[in-house]
């Protein structure tokens, strides 16, 4: 019954969080995901702006007040202990998470590629800008398979 209810609150938090993040002003200029796109977004600010990018400041946004609301359960003197505890581990995976996609991404770029990715409970998407033939897109799982230290079927490949 009180995991039901640790549950419970930490499900509340993490809808506030995106509750707020929904509400928030999205006309905050978004962390360019390479060097490149950080180039073409900086010359044509009267350009549309590409939806990795949009995602990638969403993203950010997002884990930030997750993070955010995660640090006061922790620093919470009169919280439960397991509530705190949970409250770390969650901190951890996200920074673990956070980890892998940046790894994931700035082998992208390292590629010449422009892309994004995304991972979650052992699962990745991977997002490129431009349509990828066979052989870069088996280049793109290895480099999945080896940074994120999962099997390819838990990989996805997609171009938007």
């Amino acid at each position: 019954m009180k995991d039901r209810i640790l549950n419970g609150l930490m499900l509340a938090m993490v809808a506030l969080a995106l509750g707020l993040s929904f509400f928030r002003d999205e006309k905050e200029t978004a962390p360019p995901f390479s060097p490149a796109l950080q180039e073409s977004a900086a010359t044509a600010a009267a350009e549309e702006i590409h939806p990795i990018i949009q995602y990638c400041s969403r993203r950010e946004r997002q884990r930030q007040e997750e993070l955010s609301a995660l640090r006061v359960i922790l620093e919470k003197e009169d919280a439960d202990a397991a509530l705190r505890k949970m409250a770390g581990e969650q901190i951890v995976e996200i920074t673990k998470n956070a980890e892998t996609e940046l790894a994931m991404e700035a082998a992208l770029a390292a590629r010449g590629k422009e892309g994004i990715c995304i991972f979650r409970k052992g699962k990745m998407t991977v997002f490129t800008k431009e349509t990828l033939d066979e052989t870069e897109a088996a280049l793109i799982f290895h480099l999945a398979m080896e940074i994120a230290g999962i099997e390819m079927e838990n990989i996805r490949l997609a171009a938007c």
